[in-house]
């Protein structure tokens, strides 16, 4: 029998030793008989448990569980390694201002009192590992940032500037084996009666996953 079936039985049963109790000649008679009020006071505590029983039943009963999912992804740390140094090559200069411009896919041009006259030069080659087709932005300095200075302790510094990258503005995505070569070209500005030297500096490159 389930539980609320025999709280109903129960308390029918009960309804009529009460119906009884209060209508037979047996009892009517003694209405102050003690026994009679110890009786009532049992049947009655009894009553009160079983409606506080129903009540409490019916109120744990409307519950529901689910099972919910979680899940994550691993993927490669990003990381950067320079393949080959930017190289401007040799430059002469006859005084005056000049610029020599390297661009991320290797060319090299110059202006003002600048001229080229090394043919080994080259625009700076990074190999970045990656997770596959994951993209990442690479940044390099801007204008408004440090300046970057090539130096060689005697003559005056020369400003590198204008730094550019082969994913332009866009992003890159690995494909394939997960390395990406990435390529940077800048400007080297020469000074007005730019002394003899040779001149080197350094500058950040820096990659992470979009």
């Amino acid at each position: 029998m389930h539980f609320n079936e025999y709280i109903e039985s129960s308390s029918k049963k009960l309804v009529g030793n009460i119906y009884c109790m209060h209508i037979c000649p047996v009892n009517r008679d003694k209405p102050n008989n003690p026994k009679y009020l110890l009786n009532m006071k049992k049947i009655t505590f009894i009553l009160f448990a079983l409606i506080a029983g129903t009540a409490f039943a019916q109120v744990g009963t409307n519950t529901a569980t689910s099972n919910a999912q979680a899940s994550a992804g691993i993927v490669t740390a990003i990381a950067i390694t320079e393949n080959t140094a930017l190289n401007f090559g040799d430059v002469v200069t006859d005084g005056l201002v000049g610029k020599a411009i390297m661009t991320s896919a290797g060319g090299l041009s110059a202006t003002g009192g600048a001229t080229l006259i090394s043919s080994i030069n080259s625009a700076a080659e990074f190999e970045v590992t990656a997770a596959e087709g994951v993209s990442f932005v690479v940044t390099v300095p801007l204008n408004t940032d440090a300046a970057i200075l090539l130096t060689n302790g005697i003559g005056t510094d020369m400003l590198v500037n204008d730094f550019e990258h082969d994913a332009g503005t866009s992003t890159f995505v690995v494909v394939g084996d997960g390395t990406k070569l990435v390529h940077v070209g800048a400007t080297l500005n020469l000074n007005t009666s730019q002394e003899d030297g040779h001149y080197t500096g350094s500058y950040p490159v820096t990659v992470a996953y979009q």
